[in-house]
């Protein structure tokens, strides 16, 4: 099709196929009515492209003078999307591999689904219908906003929000990354994307699920009010520049407070201050939950810490001023014997370590303990020996204690003694953020990888000509995990662990 130039409108009824060529108009309308199909085409034009009806589209150049709006079914594939005004989806919108650079308002009311797409706008995206993405890069140049009912799941995306993203109905990401100003939370939050905030994380009366391996950089505060509640899940890591309260401004209590239950190692630069809601707790921990605080702790409650989501159930709660820094937890073999080694860059008041061994229950009982130096400021550097263990797999954690029996868990490390040797193997191990995988003799199905919570968890895996795989491991928080390996011969099982 060659060009055609109309100094008006265009409106289609019925059925119009455009392939190749281009289309220069005022303002471009496909009717309820009306059905059209283009690959390749180029589209000018001055003012809206409306789409009432039913639009299929791949590979082509669309730019659009005010806005366009989908009302109707629209699918793309390919597709370069320049748009001078708003871009709003109230129908139904599917997109793959999509450029889309819009001047002003995203607005969704109605359905999008995309994936590995560019989407870029200069202003806000709004939401109050459903967007889904898989692996598209996403850029908003001010504010992020999903209103009540609404719903936007994101997976291995990355979304960059200039301005605040405010959650009223839901948002869950799994993989990818989030970077913004600020969030605010009066719905639900499910991720496990890596965020970074410039400012506060704000959770006002919803809920705020941080799961494995995900992890939160708050640049300023992170404040839990009006009934809220943050969880953080094993595997997860929080750091928070400033300070933590569970309320709007640090004081109060009752009705206004919120709820924190951390599983994990929370780290705050500044002070953590709980407001007294007796004979509710607004604190609790799940025997792997540890607070890292640089400032003030000021806790009035005695927390009772019975609730969901934690190996264990009700376990006492750990609110420890971390009085370590850990330089490094490693073993060796010496027949069936196990040598462990740790050592430390500076102590506080530190009693000593608890060494525990487990199973695969994962219930760990203690083997002994070992002194510590109290106070120190210079590299320190202990062992332990388990001696005469039969074939089996092994699991060890230290437990630190300070002399005011406030404790702090190291990671896990995971031991095979004896049993027939494997013919496959993973190396290094542990390691930071590449594996290699050798299993001679036939292609794998599948690659599963699972925390220790049974979740199953994402990682990029690739195979070389030689036929090792490598597994990317550098989204996945430290920590002990399950390799399940399924081949045409059956299923393998190992563990890896991430530094």
């Amino acid at each position: 099709m060659s060009t055609t130039g109309i100094d008006d409108d265009i409106v289609v009824d019925g059925n119009l196929t455009v392939i190749g060529g281009e289309i220069d108009a005022f303002t471009m309308t496909v009717s309820s009515t009306g059905t059209l199909n283009s690959n390749g085409g180029n589209f000018d034009l001055d003012e809206d492209l409306i789409i009432d009806g039913t639009w299929t589209d791949t590979n082509s150049v669309v730019i659009v003078g005010n806005d366009l709006q989908i009302n109707g079914t629209a699918t793309s594939t390919g597709t370069s999307f320049t748009v001078a005004d708003d871009f709003e989806v109230d129908g139904n919108f599917t997109s793959s591999g999509i450029t889309l650079n819009v001047t002003d308002d995203i607005n969704v009311d109605g359905t999008w689904v995309d994936i590995n797409s560019t989407i870029d706008s200069d202003n806000d995206f709004n939401v109050n219908g459903s967007f889904t993405s898989t692996g598209s890069n996403i850029d908003f140049a001010d504010d992020m906003v999903v209103s009540g009912g609404a719903s936007v799941n994101l997976t291995n995306v990355n979304l960059d929000v200039a301005g605040d993203i405010d959650i009223a109905g839901s948002l869950t990401t799994t993989g990818g990354t989030i970077d913004a100003n600020q969030i605010t939370s009066s719905g639900t939050v499910t991720t496990s994307s890596v965020i970074t905030l410039v400012d506060d994380l704000e959770v006002n009366g919803g809920t705020f699920n941080l799961q494995g391996p995900g992890t939160l950089d708050v640049g300023d505060d992170l404040k839990v009010y009006n009934g809220g509640t943050f969880n953080q899940f094993q595997g997860s890591g929080v750091n928070v520049t400033n300070n933590v309260v569970n309320s709007d401004n640090g004081g109060g209590g009752g009705n206004t407070t919120g709820t924190f239950n951390i599983c994990d190692t929370l780290t705050v630069g500044g002070n953590l201050t709980i407001a007294n809601t007796t004979p509710n707790s607004s604190l609790c921990g799940c025997g792997t939950g540890v607070l890292d605080i640089k400032g003030t702790f000021s806790h009035p409650e005695t927390p009772q810490c019975d609730f969901f989501g934690c190996a264990g159930g009700g376990v006492p709660c750990t609110h420890s001023v971390l009085p370590v820094t850990w330089l490094g937890f490693s073993h060796a073999l010496n027949g069936d014997d196990v040598q462990l080694f740790w050592s430390t860059a500076s102590e506080k008041n530190n009693l000593g370590f608890d060494v525990q061994r487990a199973t695969n229950d994962l219930e760990f009982q203690s083997l002994g303990f070992v002194d510590g130096h109290g106070n120190s400021n210079q590299l320190r550097q202990y062992e332990f020996h388990d001696e005469n263990l039969k074939p089996g797999t092994y699991f060890y954690r230290l437990v630190q204690t300070d002399i005011d029996q406030k404790r702090d868990h190291s990671e896990i490390l995971a031991v095979e003694i004896g049993g027939p040797a494997a013919d496959y193997v993973i190396y290094p191990n542990p390691s930071k953020d590449v594996f290699h995988l050798n299993f001679p003799g036939e292609e794998l199905n599948e690659i599963r990888i699972q925390d220790l919570m049974g979740r199953t968890v994402n990682v990029e895996v690739s195979r070389d000509a030689a036929g090792i795989y490598t597994l990317h491991t550098g989204s996945l928080g430290h920590g002990l995990y399950f390799v399940e390996l399924n081949s045409a011969s059956g299923v393998s099982r190992t563990q890896l662990i991430k530094e």
